[in-house]
């Protein structure tokens, strides 16, 4: 059942994409912003994203941009004090 509605939303993300190359609108905008976690999460599980080339496509953009490359190493590779600050509520 989860599959099937994570299939679902991918083939519905894809048809977004599609019309515009991005999830709403002409450009890169929080719809994206918000989806491309998700994505890294499933890509990271082995989802295969790619039987939705579009979406495929569209992740791999994201990917390139240097903001999200700094954030995934923060999320991915974070530092022991990092840690720290995320578990104490601080804000950096």
């Amino acid at each position: 059942m989860a599959l099937a509605l994570r299939r679902a939303a991918l083939a519905d993300r894809s048809s977004a994409i599609e019309r515009t190359g991005w999830l709403v609108g002409g450009g890169y905008s929080l719809a994206d912003i918000s989806w491309a976690p998700t994505m890294a999460t499933l890509e990271r599980a082995s989802f295969p994203i790619g039987a939705f080339p579009q979406v495929r496509d569209w992740y791999d953009r994201i990917a390139r941009r240097p903001a999200w490359q700094r954030a995934m190493t923060q999320w991915l590779n974070p530092t022991a004090e990092r840690m720290g600050e995320l578990r104490m509520g601080g804000v950096t």
